[in-house]
């Protein structure tokens, strides 16, 4: 996968689909098993580890968590956070969409429980909410374990 820092992610979360920003994150991993988990990040730290759904309230507390889910690991100054989503694909290999990011109207932000968006994406006939990994890593970091 192309790694470039401009370079947008789509990611899957319980059925919603979202944009990311490449450079928010320090490292992605497949994750098969809870023990894939364990692991530290890459400066032999252990991880906060937290679902994106369950953070958004998209899931159904009953439903086991899909087999198959992809950390994306955003590293903050204490330790890193793995945020876990259903699926990750490539949005824009050249960068070049970043450009298309506007910032979400104020009617929008204020209205929202946290500020975890930091734009929306448009482009050609759709858009898409941008999430804002970073500060959604520094909350879970102040979340009660």
């Amino acid at each position: 996968m192309n790694l470039s820092a401009h370079m947008l992610l789509s990611v899957e979360v319980a059925g919603a689909m979202y944009v990311v920003q490449r450079e928010h994150i320090g490292a992605m991993r497949g994750i098969f098993r809870p023990a894939d988990l364990e692991y530290p990040d890459e400066h032999g730290r252990p991880m906060l580890t937290r679902r994106l759904a369950d953070l958004f309230a998209l899931t159904d507390s009953a439903a086991p968590p899909p087999t198959r889910q992809h950390a994306l690991i955003v590293p903050t100054r204490r330790r890193s956070v793995a945020l876990l989503v259903d699926r990750v694909d490539e949005l824009d290999l050249s960068g070049a969409l970043i450009n298309n990011i506007q910032p979400l109207p104020d009617v929008l932000a204020r209205r929202l429980g946290r500020p975890w968006f930091s734009g929306v994406l448009v482009w050609e006939e759709w858009c898409q909410l941008v999430l804002d990994l970073r500060r959604i890593a520094q909350d879970v970091l102040k979340l009660p374990a």
